[in-house]
């Protein structure tokens, strides 16, 4: 079933701030971030998970992938390990580029 809502009159201020309100009461009805509490570092674990099993070579060895990701993960996990990642944005995601611009990265490599 479709649900029609008059706004206004097509292609004026009052209908695209009508619009924009329904759209904003539509997304909070939505907004179901609260059910998810995955952690970066959980995230950060099944990844690893995923890429010591994935990343492999023709005959069958762990290729070196999962040891450059865990090496490349641990700024992200010492600086968000117990941040949801329902709540992990761009500040964030900023702010550990800015530490792997600003620390001796030479830790990147085993």
């Amino acid at each position: 079933m479709v649900n029609e809502l008059y706004l206004g009159k097509w292609n004026t201020t009052e209908a695209d701030e009508a619009y924009d309100c329904e759209i904003l009461k539509w997304r909070k009805s939505q907004n179901r971030s609260r059910e998810f509490t995955t952690t970066v570092g959980e995230l950060c674990i099944v990844f690893i998970e995923h890429a010591q099993t994935f990343y492999r070579d023709d005959s069958g060895n762990q290729a070196g992938e999962a040891s450059n990701y865990r090496y490349a993960l641990r700024p992200l996990a010492s600086m968000f390990r117990s941040t949801k990642c329902c709540q992990f944005g761009p500040s964030k995601l900023i702010a550990v580029r800015d530490e792997l611009t600003r620390a001796d990265c030479s830790f990147l490599c085993p």
